[in-house]
């Protein structure tokens, strides 16, 4: 038996033969031309580029596995390296009342499960776009429902309602390898007939405040006149006349007059 490098080119007188088998070994043999020379074999042609190609086809198998490998690990570790911002408007969020209110919002959040994530969803853009705008909608809806009315959400239970659609929205769209850490509600906007009805009250309110305000330090300043503006209100009231101490009887016989003749001629009608 040949072994590994050994030729095998001897040959009776006169029955050498150009094609031998010329090198053996444990994968099998390879037929070979001898030169004729004794100095060595070539391989023929063909077997050597059929060799040649499928050693090449080998080390392109191995490369692509290669990089097979590595790109199923790549990106997925990278996805849960940071945190993510996702930032949405929530529109015609309706309260109990049926008056529509709108957000906007940012949602941080991370991936903690980045294997599971990957095989789900092409990137983190994608996902919130995907999951977190329906889902908040319907939570912020559901929220606002429960408040009857406008005006309670504008002032005593602004802040209430506030605290409770960040915390319900941060844990609801919190699920398994999925992690929100905080919502901020950077605006909430009523109506603007709402607000601008809210403004006009405002002012008119301002204003009575204002002349009670003058009013009063006018009446600080010169208390007969003020018993004189009580004492003519309840005239105009009542049909009867008082009037401030130190008033001349003269006017007071002329205001008793004109309002004793004003009903005598209502009682002749």
């Amino acid at each position: 038996m040949a072994t590994i490098g050994e030729r095998r080119d001897k040959a009776e007188p006169g029955n050498e033969d150009p094609a031998r088998i010329v090198c053996c070994g444990r994968s099998g043999c390879v037929l070979g031309v001898s030169s004729g020379t004794g100095t060595g074999t070539d391989v023929s042609p063909p077997l050597k580029g059929w060799a040649m190609g499928n050693i090449k086809l080998a080390l392109l198998l191995l490369a692509v596995a290669a990089v097979g490998l590595t790109g199923c690990g790549k990106g997925a570790p990278d996805v849960a390296k940071r945190d993510y911002v996702h930032q949405t408007d929530l529109k015609d969020v309706r309260l109990g009342d049926g008056v529509p209110l709108a957000f906007s919002l940012s949602i941080r959040w991370k991936v903690e499960d980045a294997r599971s994530f990957s095989n789900q969803f092409a990137d983190p853009e994608q996902y919130a776009k995907l999951i977190f705008d329906p889902k908040s909608r319907e939570l912020a809806g559901k929220i606002a429902n429960a408040y009857p009315s406008v005006a309670s959400v504008f002032r005593p239970e602004r802040e209430k309602f506030i605290k409770e659609m960040k915390d319900t929205l941060a844990q609801r769209l919190s699920e398994q390898g999925i992690l929100v850490k905080e919502v901020i509600i950077a605006e909430a906007l009523f109506p603007k007939a709402f607000t601008d009805a809210l403004e006009v009250t405002a002012t008119k309110d301002l204003v009575q405040v204002a002349k009670e305000k003058a009013l009063a330090a006018l009446t600080a300043e010169n208390p007969s006149y003020a018993s004189y503006l009580v004492n003519r209100e309840l005239a105009s009231k009542v049909q009867i006349a008082v009037l401030p101490l130190g008033t001349e009887s003269g006017v007071l016989g002329g205001m008793l007059q004109n309002s004793l003749g004003g009903i005598s001629q209502k009682n002749k009608k």
